[in-house]
């Protein structure tokens, strides 16, 4: 069991209240469940449904008597989705405890209640229309799930269900795109930030890093100058070091990607914001990429396919609120 955090006083509760994230594969007490919600994946692309209250949400919603909540859950997710669930498994739950008396007319248990959290694998998806509560249903690819309003306020929870549903193991069937990404640090007083990107017409979209594919006979090396040129404007600035290497299956593509990740450091004096229309024969010549410079408190924002190696142990420099 870890706690992911805690909140006090969540205004829809009766205070004084706390409510705890818990990522936990253990059910609570059945009794004290109220709710169950699913993350449901097609591959690695999450299923919502349009609710006309709230927008894109999560399938799921209150136990009905005599119901088990991971029945709870797939009748849930049909209803709201039309989709007939494989595997289901519990990760995560709130752990909701009121600490004041117990308010006249309260309907769920006193003083603690459980609202928990599966991943589930899609058998099928069935013809679903329009009901009372949903207007319709849909599945998300990562980039496009992190820009709905429910991921973007819940993103710790995505990852953990993400992370357990999504077999990201290289495919022995499916051929392989080899990548080269620069990641980029400035000096300023107060440390390092890190640069990235956005798209000009997607800003939701989560930043990025200038890079690509290579292209026949290049090193990884090569191509990773090539793309920040292209991409960027940026010159061959200095190499502090290779950060690693990483392999994976990307289903939006259905290829394996082996994708090669250096550390490289701009001089001061580079522009805090500019826009760059990319160069180059790629599919994205003449977008127009977005830079700005983040901190290590930033980093959430970045893409959860890239950030891999955006972490202490790899860019301690970043981390480091120090003067260099």
């Amino acid at each position: 069991m870890k706690i992911l955090h805690t909140e006090q006083n969540v205004p829809s509760l009766p205070k004084p209240n706390q409510c705890r994230v818990v990522y936990s594969d253990k059910l609570p007490p059945v009794e004290l469940i109220t709710a169950t919600f699913v993350y449901a994946f097609d591959g690695d692309r999450l299923l919502m449904t349009h609710l006309k209250s709230r927008g894109w949400d999560l399938p799921g919603g209150h136990i009905e008597p005599g119901e088990t909540p991971a029945r709870t859950a797939r009748r849930e997710v049909y209803e709201e989705t039309g989709a007939r669930l494989n595997r289901i498994s519990i990760f995560a739950h709130i752990h909701m405890h009121i600490g004041g008396p117990e308010p006249d007319g309260y309907a769920y248990p006193y003083p603690d209640s459980y609202m928990v959290f599966y991943w589930a694998h899609i058998d099928t998806l069935e013809n679903f229309n329009e009901t009372d509560e949903a207007r319709e249903r849909d599945l998300f690819f990562p980039e496009q799930a992190r820009q709905t309003h429910y991921i973007a306020n819940n993103r710790e929870l995505y990852r953990a269900a993400f992370e357990c549903a999504v077999d990201l193991t290289p495919k022995s069937e499916a051929p392989w795109k080899h990548k080269a990404f620069a990641l980029i640090l400035r000096p300023d007083n107060s440390g390092y930030k890190l640069l990235a990107l956005h798209f000009d017409d997607t800003p939701a979209m989560p930043l990025r890093f200038p890079g690509g594919n290579l292209d026949p006979g290049e090193t990884p090396e090569e191509a990773m100058y090539r793309e920040l040129y292209e991409e960027s404007g940026l010159g061959r600035l200095k190499i502090l070091r290779k950060l690693g290497i990483r392999h994976y299956y990307k289903y939006y593509i259905q290829s394996n990607v082996e994708r090669h990740d250096y550390l490289l450091l701009a001089p001061r004096n580079t522009p805090d914001q500019w826009s760059h229309i990319v160069t180059g024969e790629d599919a994205d010549a003449d977008y127009t990429f977005n830079y700005q410079w983040i901190e290590a408190d930033e980093i959430d924002c970045l893409s959860d396919e890239l950030n891999t190696f955006v972490t202490p142990e790899h860019i301690p420099e970043l981390f480091n609120n120090k003067s260099h």
